[in-house]
């Protein structure tokens, strides 16, 4: 099996693959105790006086300012309204408000300790135009359980850097659960339909392409396309044939440009953190811990992969031009067909791209 080149690989799956998103902004949640738990001490009358109660005046619950946790508009901050968990899928729900600069987004803190920034994103479709909050890392988000930091027009004049919701499993309240392909909370009773990770799949949005039915789109938004049309409106084949559904993750703690991940000389498994059930989690583009992941099908070897279709196992990385390490598990990837250990399957023929690699196309297809 041969060893996928470290930086080089990351560079082109990740850029590629995170083209469609829902964003959230972060918050943080509080919980009140249960008064039903309080110790009361009888009094008997006939021998205990009974103390003076003094009575204090308990402060008003504090609103919760844009991007703070609500269940309600009445515990949001005036002029906001509350995103409940249940209608928006954001754990503890969200304050926020509809926006028509980054202006209307920016959340002044309490005690003039400052301020934060915020983005008003372009309008997508009739949706209305809500805030998200702007960060610099994973970290500068709330709740590193259910929030990450995720780059948006990267690399461009235009790039911003914001929060976005992903669920994990003990961040859904009221009876809700994590449905770890959407990275949204939901209702436990319902049942979600669609795509999973590493299905095949259609994109919700692909340009000279009819809107595909409800059970070829990806739960999480996120389909890496077959093709995609060229500037002649021909189909320019990928290499993920047939589709192949990704979903969202928070980098846990221990990657790193050295050894990838986890310790030198040990073979480890790459990790799942809040990825869907057989998930592995890698970097989307940088290793920080509480960074935005992408979650790829796990594997052992290339039979749990779509190998009829082009698909491999990678539980190999190479980390410099003469040093690589194999984990205990891998990840589900097109082959790489310029190499003799991962040929074509029947029925696609190689095609050699502009960096050196090889991707398997459908045969007697015309790819420019």
């Amino acid at each position: 099996m041969h060893a996928a080149r470290f930086a080089p690989f990351f560079s082109r799956v990740f850029g590629s693959a995170l083209v469609v998103a829902s964003i959230a902004a972060c918050g943080s949640e509080t919980a009140s105790p249960d008064a039903s738990t309080t110790d009361v001490t009888p009094v008997d009358a006939a021998t205990d006086a009974a103390p003076d109660v003094v009575e204090v005046d308990k402060p008003p619950p504090q609103s919760s300012l844009i991007y703070g946790p609500c269940r309600a508009d009445a515990e949001c901050a005036e002029g906001l309204t509350c995103r409940t968990e249940t209608a928006s899928g954001i754990s503890g729900g969200e304050c926020n408000r509809t926006c028509t600069s980054d202006k209307d987004c920016v959340l002044v803190l309490p005690d003039g300790a400052g301020a934060v920034d915020g983005w008003c994103p372009p309008a997508v479709g009739t949706a209305p135009r809500l805030c998200v909050r702007v960060c610099a890392n994973g970290v500068d988000c709330e709740r590193p359980d259910s929030f990450t930091c995720r780059v948006y027009n990267g690399g461009t004049l235009n790039e911003v850097r914001a929060c976005i919701h992903v669920c994990s499993d003990t961040s859904c309240v009221n009876g809700n659960v994590c449905d770890h392909e959407s990275g949204r909370c939901r209702p436990m009773a319902t049942t979600p339909t669609g795509r999973t990770l590493g299905q095949t799949c259609e994109p919700e949005m692909r340009t000279g392409s009819a809107t595909p039915p409800p059970d070829r789109i990806c739960r999480s938004g996120i389909c890496q396309p077959d093709f995609n049309p060229d500037s002649r409106g021909n189909p320019f084949y990928t290499g993920w044939n047939g589709g192949y559904c990704l979903s969202r993750c928070i980098l846990p703690q221990g990657f790193n440009s050295s050894t990838f991940w986890g310790e030198a000389g040990m073979t480890v498994p790459l990790p799942a953190a809040n990825c869907p059930t057989g998930g592995v989690c890698l970097p989307s583009s940088s290793y920080a811990r509480g960074d935005l992941g992408t979650c790829y099908q796990g594997c052992t070897t290339n039979t749990d992969c779509r190998a009829s279709e082009g698909y491999f196992c990678q539980r190999q990385i190479q980390l410099t031009q003469t040093t690589s390490r194999r984990f205990a598990n891998g990840f589900c990837i097109p082959v790489n067909c310029t190499t003799a250990a991962t040929p074509c399957p029947s029925g696609f023929s190689c095609r050699r791209n502009t960096n050196g690699s090889g991707s398997c196309i459908p045969a007697m297809m015309a790819s420019p």
